[in-house]
């Protein structure tokens, strides 16, 4: 496994980073809520944290055209390998 070559934009760009970032802060909710408030409903942020995971899996497989290269821009292994030498 490598780091994408591109992982700044997509770090920036990709919605499926968005919505683990989303998941990520509802979990974070999620924990530290209840030791402040103990009207919600259970598993209120629980639901939301896995509905976040799933839009981050479908944002994933999903195209999106903002990240999209064509492969002509793309550099071949050896060119990669030869710039980063």
């Amino acid at each position: 496994m490598t780091l994408d070559q591109n992982w700044r934009r997509i770090v920036t760009k990709a919605w499926s980073i968005r919505w683990m970032v989303v998941a990520a802060l509802f979990a974070g909710v999620d924990a530290a809520l209840p030791i402040f408030v103990d009207e919600l409903p259970r598993g209120t942020f629980s639901i939301l944290v896995a509905l976040s995971a799933c839009a981050g899996i479908i944002a994933r497989i999903l195209n999106q055209p903002d990240l999209e290269r064509r492969a002509a821009d793309r550099p071949t292994d050896d060119e990669f390998k030869a710039g980063n030498d």
